[in-house]
This record gives structure tokens, C-alpha cells and sequence, in this order.
């Protein structure tokens, strides 16, 4: 199968199919933790084949996945459901239950479950954080001065994939090629690459439609796909994997867990003098981005406030369920979700709107915050604030749904309202710690008869991604959209390009087009065609962490983002319903407007889920919990209106993020005026709020 081209659909891994192809089904662990098992091998009927670890092994296959993660676990186990090894055969039904009722003897050990209170052994990564000098001792002994203590949890999401986890390995003379739906193809070419042990222009890996990844498919597509070329190679054979719907529900990676105590001095004006934080991240089993997660989570939480003294302690820990990891962002939500709850706390105590006490703390050009962050660019907090309430009539509605529950605090006329904002950003900074891994390349041809081809390794991660890098040709070299076709070749490429994550990558591809096509405008009319041009870049990071903060700057390159959520609540069944959702940003320059809204009212959906339906339960999850899983219904959608603000920053900026920055504490807040009463945790449950009502 050939490249494809920008306007052709990409293939549907699930539907696809090539000649002498086998399926294969993984035979897993069916108990959290067990110390040592032994996988017992019996006759499988005529076209069968059991994979297992020892047989990698006598082919001279690697089992090293990454950062010390194995394809197969070899001598423990570290989560039910954990990779076992394959059953290989035509009938991908029969393969299933094959592997499902394979014989395994375990000397089980107790899981580890908890994750609140950890051993040393169980921290996967950790950073500790200390701004300022000042004495916490005395400064609670000055006059006027308060100490406040929040505690705040965030659970597990499912990303509900367009498909489920897939990977299909197909023999094309002399090289493996991959299909499989990936944010990171280079990580799929590389990792098949030192499995198999051979050099990385042997593999070839061709896109998928990745639908709604949301972050969820970065690192496991590689791992499925390393399973997949393994069996390839042993079987000489096309060899397809594809997760049932439960499989990948049950087993795929989900969103971590949080868990976030905020202690606070501040004086009676909201005031911030010292902050006191840690964070402790659920990774589940294992993350091989446990380190990016954690530096995102606490770059959140480091915040946009002018806090003279903050302590940060954050651990990412491993405990004994499915790997847990990014969901919309990296660790963002969890630090802004928590802050955010905070800030609405002492709002509360002080008896001041969230906004009043944001805009006294509010960090501003010219100041040097977090350790050694220079602040050069404006911070938009009031100019995005006016327009939003503006927009959703914030102050009136506030004022009279506060009225109404002092009026009425037992909710006897049945529904009541609440109204919240919140303010965030999206980091520019780059995604991965390695600067080798930050690298993105394209080529750009003009041909004879004006046509124009875009070639990357990156992911075309959306058909709006695709629109925006077309735009910009047009824009730039007056050529019809029509004629402007974007591929995704790993064939062709040698650099590699790093993981399309929260729309940095997007961006950073658009850059290399816009400077390609200038150098093409700058040649077409003095050379003759075909013209190319190559253009690469590395994305480095623009700060650095130390134990005293941060250096660099931060927020030069940041989008902001500020959200009203409007709701209300039934008295009587405890229902929450999303009645409205405001957003303001200022991202730069807008590429194509219409474009930028569709993505951020998609991804403003995605957000809102991680706030109305029910969390996932890692320990638990089985067939039951899937078929009673919930999907959040059209009609529960509510109206979301989007503006963008003009701005002086000539860059396009990433702007997938920000609904997951500011989504979920917006509507904290509101349910927090709705019901008086200061949730420790997002979701919350009907169960929940007549929990609290029921409460003397």
C-alpha cells in the first residue's frame, strides 16, 4: 500500500486485510501481582501456534520494549491482564479463545493497590521543587495570616477510541512494514527496529486513521506493533493484532490518577505568601513517560501566581494495575484542577470571587517568578477575563444564582444554578526531555504542473491539521488548496519526527512548512521545476528544571486560555447538566479560524467528560464494567461558545490543550456555588451530591 495523499481517507486498520494473514490474540495475566507463574504449553489444533518468551529468545529477538518494560512478562507479574505471550492462527475468533483459556500456574503476591502512601521501592520518578527562603514559622506568626489546607483527587479516564489497539506486520521483501494507528511513528519504527534487531531502514511504517487519540496513543501502538513483527518474523507470516472492544477498554493505558494536598498562607486579602504542594501521580504498572508527566503536572502547578515561597514535592508511583498515563495533555489537568480548587477555596473564606483573588496574585511582565523564570511577555489574564464574563454575563448570573441558594439553602424549588471560571495556558515548551527525540523534518515539492507535495514522518494526528499545513501553503505560494497534497512516508524520511502531542507537533510542523514554502517562493520563478526543500528543526526545551525552580522562560511561547462553565443541579435525583461553556484565547495568530474552533469545541467535549461520567477503576475492570460503561449523550452537549482575542504575537501557537487546563476547574467551581459545599474530587456522582444534602 502506497503513501496517501492529502483528500484520500486513511485505511481503517481494522479493515484491513493482505494475503496469508494471521491473526494473533494476547494471552494474559488473570491476577494483579504474582511473585513467579509458569505458562503451561498444550496441543493447539493443526495451524495454532503458542508465542512465548523463550521462543523470542531462541530467534535471537529482543524482549526489551523501553525503559526496562518487556514485551512479555518473564518472571513476574505486574498487573492482571498484563502480556503473557500469543496464540498465532487464521481464525482470529478461535484465537481469542485460545488465549483466553490458556493453562497459568502463579505463586501470587499481594497487589498494591494503594498509592496515597508508597515505599520508596514504588516511586517511578520524582521531582522536588523549592522557591524562596522565607520561614514558614514566623510568617504564620505575623498578623494576619492564614493557613488553609485543600485536598483534591482526579480518577482514571478511558480515551474511547474511534477503533480499538491494532497493529498489522506485513512482509515486503526485505523489510518489515508496520501498520498501526500512532501519534509517534518514528517510536514504532525505532522500537520494532531493536526488538527485532535489525537496522531502522528495514522498517517501514505506514499511518492509519488515528481518530480521537487524545494523547492515548504516543508509546502503546509501539508496543502492540513490536508484539505483531515479533510473531511477523517467527511466522514468516502478515500478522495482525486487533484488541476486541473489551480487550482494549480492559487493558489499553487510561488517564493516571491524582492525588494533590495544597496548603496555603495568605492574608486576608487572598494574598499568596507560601504554598505547599505534593503530588503523587498513579501510574499504574509502568510508564515509560512517567518523568514527562510529572514535570507537566508540576509545571501546573507552579502556576501563573506570583507566590514567593513554594515547595513542590511530586512522585510519579507504580502500582500493581494497567499502565495509566496522558489523556488530553501530560499531567496539566491534575496541577491546574487542584489549583484552581484551591484558589476557589480562599475565594470562599474570604468572601471574594475566584477572579478578584487571581488577579492580586497574577504574575506579570517584567517580574522574575518560580525560581528564575524572567517574565517577558504580557500575561492576557485581564484582558481575556473582561471579554469572558462579558460574554456569559458572568457577574449578574454569579451575584443572583448566590441570592437564590442563601434564599433558598435546603433547594426546595427543585433546580439550582452555579457559574465558575477559570484561567490556564498551554505550554510551547517542547514534549520530551531528550532534545534528540524533539526533532521534526518535511520536504516540500513544487512540481511542474504546480501541484505541491508536503512529506513528513509526523502524524497527520487530524484532518484539521492537515487543513491548517494546506492553508498555510496557499497562503504563502497562492496555489489551490486542491492541488496541495500532504503525505505521511516513513519510506523516504531518515530524520524521524517526534510525537504529535497536544498540538506542539502540529505547530512545529506548520513552522517547517511556512519556512519551506518561503525558500520555494524565493526559487520557483529563478530555477526550473521540480523544486524541493528539506527543512528541519529541533524543538528544544525553553526552561530547565532545578531544585530552586525553573530557568528560562516559560511562558514566551505559551497559548492562555480563560472558561466560564454555566450548570445546574436537580434537587431531587442529585443530576448535573452543563447548561454553557465560554472560552476565551489568545493562541497567536489564528490560521484558519474556523478550523481552530471545531478542534477546541472537540476537545472542549473530550474535557467535559472527564467531569459528568463515571471514573474508571483500574483494579477492577472487567467485562461487567464494560458493558456498564457510559458515554456522555448528545443532548447532555452543552452550548459552547468560542472567541479568540487579536493578538500581537505573530506565531500560531498549540491550542488542544487548553480545554483539559481549564474545563474541569471551571466546573468545580460551579459546582461548588450550586451546592455550597467543596468536593475533594472530580467526577462527582448524582450518589455524590445527595450525599451531601442527606448530610445534617
Amino acid at each position: 500500500m502506497s503513501a496517501i495523499k492529502s483528500g484520500e481517507q486513511l485505511p481503517i486498520l481494522s479493515l484491513l486485510e493482505v494475503k496469508e494473514m494471521l491473526f494473533a490474540a494476547t494471552i494474559r495475566a488473570t491476577v494483579a501481582h504474582a511473585s513467579e507463574f509458569k505458562i503451561q504449553r498444550e496441543p493447539l489444533p493443526l495451524g495454532y501456534r503458542m508465542i512465548l518468551p523463550e521462543d523470542l529468545a531462541k530467534d535471537g529477538l529482543s524482549l526489551e520494549f523501553s525503559h526496562g518494560i518487556l514485551l512479555f512478562a518473564t518472571d513476574t507479574i505486574q498487573y492482571r491482564g498484563e502480556p503473557l505471550g500469543l496464540i498465532v492462527g487464521p481464525d482470529p475468533v478461535l484465537c481469542d479463545d485460545l488465549a483466553s483459556n490458556v493453562k497459568v500456574s502463579y505463586r501470587e503476591a499481594e497487589p498494591q493497590f494503594s498509592w496515597t502512601t508508597f515505599p520508596s521501592s514504588r516511586i517511578a520518578a520524582r521531582k522536588k521543587i523549592r522557591i524562596g527562603t522565607s520561614d514558614r514559622a514566623s510568617l504564620l506568626e505575623t498578623p494576619g495570616q492564614h493557613r488553609e489546607r485543600t485536598t483534591h483527587w482526579t480518577g482514571s479516564f478511558d480515551h474511547e477510541y474511534s477503533e480499538p489497539s491494532a497493529a498489522l506486520a506485513v512482509w515486503e521483501y526485505d523489510k518489515l512494514v508496520v501498520y498501526c494507528a500512532s501519534q509517534w511513528p518514528s517510536h514504532v519504527k525505532s522500537s520494532v527496529s531493536q526488538v527485532l534487531k535489525v537496522p531502522q531502514k528495514d522498517i517501514l511504517v505506514r499511518p492509519t486513521d488515528l481518530g480521537q487519540s487524545i494523547e492515548g496513543r504516543i508509546w502503546f501502538p509501539s508496543l502492540i506493533a513490536c508484539h505483531a513483527a515479533c510473531a511477523a518474523k517467527l511466522c514468516n507470516k502478515p500478522i495482525k493484532i486487533l484488541y476486541t472492544r473489551a480487550e482494549d477498554y480492559c487493558f489499553a493505558p487510561k488517564q493516571a490518577r491524582s492525588y494533590i494536598t495544597i496548603e496555603s498562607l495568605s492574608d486576608d486579602q487572598g494574598h499568596l505568601a507560601t504554598l505547599d504542594i505534593q503530588l503523587v501521580l498513579n501510574i499504574g504498572a509502568y510508564n515509560p513517560l512517567a518523568d514527562e508527566l510529572l514535570d507537566h503536572a508540576v509545571l501546573s502547578l507552579l502556576g501563573i501566581y506570583a507566590c514567593p515561597v513554594i515547595t513542590i514535592d511530586a512522585f510519579a508511583v507504580q502500582t500493581n494495575v494497567i499502565p495509566l498515563g496522558a489523556l488530553g495533555n501530560l499531567g496539566s489537568t491534575h496541577g491546574f484542577f487542584a489549583l484552581d480548587a484551591h484558589i476557589n477555596h480562599l475565594a470562599r473564606k474570604y468572601q471574594k470571587t475566584p477572579a478578584e483573588i487571581k488577579a492580586v496574585n497574577m504574575i506579570a511582565k517584567g517580574m522574575t517568578v518560580h525560581g528564575d523564570v524572567q517574565v517577558s511577555s504580557v500575561i492576557p489574564f485581564s484582558k481575556i477575563q473582561q471579554k469572558l464574563e462579558t460574554m456569559a454575563d458572568f457577574k449578574r448570573k454569579h451575584a443572583s444564582y448566590e441570592v437564590i441558594r442563601k434564599r433558598d439553602p435546603a433547594s426546595k424549588k427543585g433546580i439550582i444554578r452555579g457559574i465558575a471560571g477559570s484561567f490556564g495556558f498551554q505550554t510551547g515548551d517542547a514534549f520530551l526531555q531528550s532534545p534528540e527525540k524533539n526533532r521534526y523534518s518535511v520536504e516540500v515539492t513544487l512540481e511542474k504542473d504546480l501541484s505541491l507535495t508536503v512529506t513528513t514522518e509526523a502524524a497527520i494526528s487530524s484532518e484539521n491539521a492537515r487543513l491548517m499545513w494546506k492553508r498555510t501553503v496557499s497562503e504563502i505560494l497562492s496555489l489551490p488548496e486542491r492541488s496541495i497534497h500532504i503525505i505521511q512516508d516513513s519510506v523516504h524520511t531518515k530524520s524521524g519526527c517526534g510525537p504529535m502531542v497536544v498540538s506542539r507537533g502540529v505547530f512545529a510542523i506548520n513552522k517547517l512548512v511556512e519556512r519551506s514554502c518561503r525558500a520555494l517562493q524565493k526559487r520557483r520563478f529563478r530555477e526550473s521545476l521540480p523544486l524541493s526543500v528539506n527543512a528541519q528543526m529541533q524543538c528544544n526545551p525553553s526552561i530547565q528544571w532545578t531544585p530552586d525552580g525553573l530557568s528560562g522562560k516559560a511562558f514566551d511561547a505559551a497559548s492562555w486560555c480563560g472558561t466560564i462553565i454555566e450548570l445546574e443541579v436537580d434537587a431531587v435525583t442529585g443530576r448535573i447538566k452543563p447548561l454553557n461553556i465560554w472560552m476565551v484565547v489568545d493562541a497567536g495568530r489564528i490560521i484558519n479560524k474556523t478550523i481552530a474552533e471545531a478542534a477546541l469545541r472537540a476537545q472542549a467535549v473530550n474535557a467535559l467528560r472527564l467531569c459528568v461520567l463515571d471514573e474508571v477503576v483500574p483494579e477492577s475492570l472487567g467485562i461487567e464494567s464494560f458493558l456498564a460503561k457510559k458515554r456522555l449523550p448528545f443532548s447532555e452537549i452543552p452550548d459552547i461558545n468560542i472567541e479568540f482575542i487579536d493578538s500581537d504575537r505573530t506565531s500560531a501557537l498549540g491550542i488542544g490543550e487548553l480545554p483539559f487546563t481549564t474545563i474541569p476547574s471551571a466546573y468545580y467551581g460551579a459546582l461548588a456555588q450550586a451546592l455550597a459545599v467543596e468536593l475533594p474530587s472530580i467526577p462527582a456522582s448524582p450518589w455524590d451530591v445527595m450525599q451531601i444534602w442527606e448530610t445534617p
